[in-house]
Protein backbone atom coordinates (compact mmCIF):
# COMPACT_ATOMS: atom_id res chain seq x y z
CA UNK A 1 0.00 0.00 0.00
CA UNK A 2 1.23 3.13 -0.75
CA UNK A 3 2.07 5.76 2.10
CA UNK A 4 -0.88 8.86 2.02
CA UNK A 5 1.00 12.43 1.19
CA UNK A 6 0.26 15.33 2.95
CA UNK A 7 -2.04 18.25 1.55
CA UNK A 8 0.05 21.25 0.57
CA UNK A 9 -2.08 23.95 1.49
CA UNK A 10 -0.92 26.38 3.75
CA UNK A 11 -2.63 28.00 6.55
CA UNK A 12 -2.09 31.54 4.91
CA UNK A 13 -4.02 29.76 1.90
CA UNK A 14 -7.11 28.94 4.14
CA UNK A 15 -7.23 32.08 5.60
CA UNK A 16 -7.19 34.00 2.43
CA UNK A 17 -9.71 31.99 0.45
CA UNK A 18 -11.87 32.45 3.72
CA UNK A 19 -11.52 36.05 3.96
CA UNK A 20 -9.45 36.21 7.05
CA UNK A 21 -6.24 37.83 7.23
CA UNK A 22 -3.13 36.29 7.65
CA UNK A 23 -2.31 37.58 11.58
CA UNK A 24 -5.78 36.94 12.61
CA UNK A 25 -6.74 34.95 15.85
CA UNK A 26 -10.22 34.24 14.78
CA UNK A 27 -9.60 30.92 12.59
CA UNK A 28 -12.10 29.35 13.70
CA UNK A 29 -14.22 29.78 10.37
CA UNK A 30 -16.55 26.72 9.12
CA UNK A 31 -14.60 26.79 6.18
CA UNK A 32 -11.49 26.61 7.39
CA UNK A 33 -12.63 23.95 10.37
CA UNK A 34 -14.01 21.96 7.50
CA UNK A 35 -10.61 22.12 5.16
CA UNK A 36 -9.28 20.82 8.58
CA UNK A 37 -11.09 17.41 9.06
CA UNK A 38 -10.61 17.10 5.90
CA UNK A 39 -6.68 17.04 5.85
CA UNK A 40 -4.70 13.99 5.76
CA UNK A 41 -1.32 13.89 7.29
CA UNK A 42 1.50 10.47 6.67
CA UNK A 43 3.60 11.93 9.11
CA UNK A 44 3.16 13.64 13.14
CA UNK A 45 6.00 15.25 13.21
CA UNK A 46 7.31 16.05 9.68
CA UNK A 47 3.27 16.69 9.17
CA UNK A 48 0.67 17.45 11.09
CA UNK A 49 2.99 19.01 14.00
CA UNK A 50 4.53 21.68 11.53
CA UNK A 51 1.12 22.60 10.27
CA UNK A 52 -0.46 22.87 14.06
CA UNK A 53 2.98 24.68 14.48
CA UNK A 54 1.82 27.12 11.16
CA UNK A 55 -0.98 27.99 13.06
CA UNK A 56 0.67 29.13 16.41
CA UNK A 57 2.75 31.07 14.47
CA UNK A 58 0.00 32.82 12.75
CA UNK A 59 -2.14 33.18 15.70
CA UNK A 60 0.86 34.43 17.57
CA UNK A 61 -0.15 32.49 20.45
CA UNK A 62 1.62 29.07 21.92
CA UNK A 63 0.29 25.90 21.17
CA UNK A 64 0.90 22.81 23.02
CA UNK A 65 0.12 19.23 23.20
CA UNK A 66 -1.55 17.11 25.89
CA UNK A 67 -2.88 14.10 26.52
CA UNK A 68 -0.54 11.87 23.90
CA UNK A 69 -0.48 8.32 23.79
CA UNK A 70 2.11 6.77 22.23
CA UNK A 71 1.81 3.78 19.70
CA UNK A 72 3.12 0.54 20.99
CA UNK A 73 6.32 -0.09 19.96
CA UNK A 74 5.64 -3.05 17.49
CA UNK A 75 2.95 -1.15 15.27
CA UNK A 76 5.48 2.28 15.83
CA UNK A 77 8.48 -0.31 14.24
CA UNK A 78 6.29 -1.93 11.38
CA UNK A 79 4.95 1.06 9.82
CA UNK A 80 7.27 4.18 11.18
CA UNK A 81 10.28 1.98 11.71
CA UNK A 82 11.20 3.87 15.15
CA UNK A 83 9.99 3.19 18.75
CA UNK A 84 8.25 6.19 19.90
CA UNK A 85 5.65 6.88 17.69
CA UNK A 86 2.81 9.56 18.58
CA UNK A 87 -0.57 8.08 18.15
CA UNK A 88 -2.79 9.94 19.47
CA UNK A 89 -3.47 13.99 21.62
CA UNK A 90 -4.76 17.05 21.45
CA UNK A 91 -3.03 20.56 21.27
CA UNK A 92 -4.41 23.23 23.69
CA UNK A 93 -3.77 26.76 23.57
CA UNK A 94 -1.61 27.52 26.76
CA UNK A 95 -1.21 31.45 25.76
CA UNK A 96 -4.89 32.16 27.17
CA UNK A 97 -3.82 30.64 30.38
CA UNK A 98 -6.19 27.97 31.46
CA UNK A 99 -9.71 29.67 29.66
CA UNK A 100 -8.95 29.44 25.85
CA UNK A 101 -11.18 27.37 24.37
CA UNK A 102 -8.90 26.65 21.39
CA UNK A 103 -8.38 22.79 21.05
CA UNK A 104 -7.63 20.18 18.18
CA UNK A 105 -7.37 16.62 19.42
CA UNK A 106 -5.53 13.93 16.63
CA UNK A 107 -5.46 10.50 15.89
CA UNK A 108 -3.69 8.36 13.80
CA UNK A 109 -6.07 6.10 11.17
CA UNK A 110 -4.39 2.71 11.32
CA UNK A 111 -6.54 1.58 8.67
CA UNK A 112 -5.62 4.44 6.16
CA UNK A 113 -2.21 4.89 7.33
CA UNK A 114 -2.41 8.38 8.44
CA UNK A 115 -3.20 11.22 11.24
CA UNK A 116 -6.20 13.16 11.33
CA UNK A 117 -7.99 15.62 13.30
CA UNK A 118 -11.41 14.78 15.47
CA UNK A 119 -14.50 16.64 15.40
CA UNK A 120 -15.61 16.10 18.36
CA UNK A 121 -14.60 19.02 20.20
CA UNK A 122 -12.68 21.07 17.44
CA UNK A 123 -12.61 24.90 18.13
CA UNK A 124 -9.94 26.86 16.25
CA UNK A 125 -10.95 30.07 17.94
CA UNK A 126 -9.08 31.75 20.74
CA UNK A 127 -11.12 33.67 22.91
CA UNK A 128 -8.91 36.38 23.36
CA UNK A 129 -5.64 38.59 21.80
CA UNK A 130 -1.99 37.31 21.63
CA UNK A 131 -0.06 40.29 23.54
CA UNK A 132 1.54 42.60 21.77
CA UNK A 133 5.37 42.52 22.80
CA UNK A 134 6.26 46.96 23.15
CA UNK A 135 9.46 48.12 24.48
CA UNK A 136 9.96 51.89 24.83
CA UNK A 137 6.67 52.56 23.78
CA UNK A 138 7.52 51.42 20.08
CA UNK A 139 5.60 47.62 19.61
CA UNK A 140 7.89 45.16 18.02
CA UNK A 141 6.69 43.10 15.70
CA UNK A 142 7.69 39.57 15.72
CA UNK A 143 6.25 38.29 12.62
CA UNK A 144 6.37 39.19 8.59
CA UNK A 145 2.48 38.91 8.55
CA UNK A 146 2.22 41.81 10.83
CA UNK A 147 4.16 44.45 8.52
CA UNK A 148 2.67 46.85 6.81
CA UNK A 149 3.90 46.83 2.60
CA UNK A 150 6.32 50.19 2.87
CA UNK A 151 8.30 48.54 6.02
CA UNK A 152 8.35 44.95 4.32
CA UNK A 153 9.74 47.54 1.18
CA UNK A 154 12.18 48.91 4.00
CA UNK A 155 13.51 45.98 5.40
CA UNK A 156 14.22 44.29 1.72
CA UNK A 157 16.51 47.46 0.97
CA UNK A 158 18.00 47.83 4.10
CA UNK A 159 18.92 43.94 4.33
CA UNK A 160 22.18 42.42 2.96
CA UNK A 161 20.96 39.84 2.13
Amino acid sequence: MDAPTDIVKSPGTLQAEAGIPECSSAIGDSAIKNDLLLRRFSSFESGMLPFVQSIAAKSGCSIARAGTHKMDTDRARQLFDKDDVVQRGRFYCKSGKDTCTFNAAFTFDFAKQEYHFKANGLNLEHNHASTALTIDGVRVKTRGCELSAEERSSISDLSPF
